[in-house]
């Protein structure tokens, strides 16, 4: 028992002197030992001129030191910023295994600086969060880059509870909203007073054009024999594509059909939402989203597909709130709480709706609630942390908050079964792969290891 606690002391030590012996070329590195156990090592990184290139620097000095090629996770980020973290494990010629994390990160006083933390890969789940507690504490890299200014901070305003005429949803609007007469049939449009603008449960029928039927349907619709049919307002367009292109694609399409002012967008983020049903939901994120693309802005959209009936016909709901770039952070709160408040009323859009639509629009609506429901509760999370970090105030906690973030942000997702791939929260990416690994899977940020070598 002596002898194997010696190799493991050993192959620890040369991880925390992973750098050190370079020292003459690396200076400024810090040295420590875990509070239960492991070892930590930070400082600057030289001769590089990227995060890439440094968290390359850092493997090839544990390939060297170990004779092997690290195996190295997922590459995650601190949003906002230029720096990068990766999970590792690597054998050692003893038997056994060392693990732990590499962080890099932009250098309060330029340049890039790492921090390590390893053990024993046996002893990591026990001294892992104490070394990260201690990394945090006295490591100051440069912080994420900060918010935009308000984002997230500035409280919703009150809201008043507006019923439709029709009955069939209600919304919270703040003072100087204005309902859009077209609001109905169990959806809801309003824009503020600054440009602002909100599409709630805004409904998009489609036929599935890559199928023979739906395509049989689209050809006698452009003759005109779908004129006077319950066909007649449909949009073709193939079921399962990513959502943010599907999305872009049929309020494109729908504003030209009913020649209204475009609405230009460019999606930056897709993040899966869970849902039930068989639909698939994204949220979804970028610039753009106001009608006649009146100026910068930025949207946030909860947008759900359900599947093609037995005809072809399929629906999709978009729960979209937009404001001009000038106001969007200010606003941000706001938007997401008018969204929040939407409320159905599905028993009577049940009765209104026409014999095509009714089957599936009950269903489909519940599901875009409770995805929205699932955003709100993520935003809720996210900003209650970043309250927390605020509320400490100084700059150590600046730093630990900003480097917890490596562990809980964002990830890169595949769906297997539709091809494509989206980023969300790690916490979803998790339980994505976690329920069903045969359809999801991890995805590494794209092109991060292109041209570094270690």
């Amino acid at each position: 028992m002596l002898k194997i606690r010696y190799v493991r002391a050993f192959a620890l030590g040369l991880v925390a002197g992973l750098w050190l012996a370079g020292a003459s070329a690396q200076s400024g590195l810090t040295q420590l030992r875990g509070p239960k156990g492991g070892d930590i090592v930070y400082g600057p990184v030289n001769g590089v001129t990227s995060v890439p290139a440094a968290m390359g620097a850092v493997l090839r000095n544990l390939h060297s030191r170990f004779g092997t090629r690290p195996e190295v996770g997922r590459v995650f980020e601190v949003r906002g910023s230029d720096s990068s973290a990766v999970y590792f494990s690597v054998p050692t010629a003893q038997g056994n295994t060392v693990a732990g994390m590499i962080i890099v990160a932009a250098g309060a006083q330029g340049g890039f600086e790492a921090g390590v933390v390893s053990d024993d890969s046996e002893r990591l789940a026990t001294s892992f969060n104490p070394m990260v507690q201690a990394l945090t504490s006295a490591w100051h890299p440069a912080p994420a880059g900060p918010a935009a200014p308000g984002a997230d901070n500035a409280p919703a305003a009150p809201l008043r509870t507006i019923e439709l005429n029709d009955r069939t949803a209600r919304v919270g609007l703040p003072e100087g909203w204005r309902l859009d007469p077209s609001s109905g049939g169990g959806s809801i449009i309003a824009s503020g007073p600054n440009g602002e603008f909100v599409a709630l449960a805004a409904p998009y029928l489609a036929i599935d054009n890559s199928t023979p039927q739906g395509r049989q349907l689209q050809q006698r619709s452009m003759h005109g024999d779908l004129r006077n049919s319950s066909y007649a307002n449909l949009l073709f367009y193939p079921f399962g594509q990513p959502l943010g292109r599907t999305f872009a694609d049929l309020a494109r399409m729908n504003g030209e059909r009913a020649h209204a002012a475009p609405m230009p967008m460019r999606i930056d983020s897709e993040e899966p939402v869970a849902s039930q049903g068989g639909a698939r939901c994204a949220r979804l994120r970028g610039e753009g989203g106001l009608q006649g693309g009146q100026g910068p802005a930025s949207f946030d959209t909860v947008f759900c597909a359900s599947p093609p009936g037995s005809g072809g016909s399929w629906m999709a709901l978009a729960y979209h709130v937009a404001a001009p770039s000038a106001v969007a952070a200010k606003q941000h709160a706001t938007l997401l709480a008018i969204r929040a408040s939407f409320q159905p009323n599905n028993a009577e859009i049940q009765r209104m709706a026409g014999q095509y639509a009714a089957p599936g629009i009950a269903q489909i609506r519940e599901i875009g609630r409770q995805a929205t429901a699932r955003a709100a509760e993520a935003d809720q999370t996210r900003i209650a942390m970043r309250n927390r970090y605020e509320a400490k105030g100084n700059a150590q906690d600046r730093s630990s908050q900003s480097f917890s973030n490596y562990i809980r942000d964002q990830t890169v997702v595949v769906d297997r079964d539709h091809n494509t791939h989206g980023t969300t929260w790690n916490q979803t990416a998790d339980e994505l792969v976690r329920t069903d690994p045969r359809r999801y899977g991890y995805v590494d940020r794209p092109g991060y290891w292109k041209g570094v070598d270690f």
